[in-house]
């Protein structure tokens, strides 16, 4: 059975001992029924995976053990998608998971000119974020930034050439 896989974005490196949040800590001891001398991965989202064992099994502050850690390099290639907002929110939900299990640097929601749905869940879809990253056991958690304008998005991006001339011409 592989290794329980959490995500603590306060976790640093050069702890030996660290207490898990509430969520962490119920997921852990109540639905996975972990107890303590398990062992379980933890990573901050920024590249670090910590090896720990439980040291206090309680469902609202558990206590690990850090045995040690890994630095995950980030990928080479910084892929940033920039998509509009969709009407149906539950295919935006499924595109952000799908990307972020591929690894993908940056997502950047897009306000459109026929963007019909400008409302944005930001925590709902960091949330995904989270849990697609923990699912894919993955140690960089892509950075989700604020919709913004296609313009916007196109100025701040000029490497891309062929939508920038095709902006160009409308």
């Amino acid at each position: 059975m592989p290794v329980p896989y959490f995500y603590e974005p306060s976790l640093n490196i050069g702890v030996n001992q660290f207490t898990l949040s509430p969520e962490t800590s119920k997921h852990c001891v109540q639905v996975l029924r972990m107890q303590e001398g398990a062992n379980i991965d933890i990573t901050n989202g920024m590249g670090a995976v910590f090896n720990a064992t439980i040291q206090s099994a309680h469902k609202a502050n558990s206590l690990v053990n850090i045995q040690r850690h890994q630095s995950i390099a980030p990928s080479k290639q910084k892929i940033t998608l920039g998509i509009s907002l969709l009407k149906n929110a539950v295919r935006l939900e499924w595109l952000f998971e799908k990307a972020t299990e591929m690894g993908i640097h940056q997502i950047v929601p897009l306000i459109c000119e026929r963007t019909i749905h400008e409302r944005f869940k930001m925590d709902r879809m960091q949330n995904i974020l989270q849990s697609a990253m923990i699912q894919s056991q993955q140690a960089w958690l892509p950075l989700l930034c604020e919709p913004i304008a296609l313009n916007t998005f196109m100025q701040q991006h000029k490497s891309i050439g062929k939508f920038n001339s095709a902006l160009r011409t409308k």
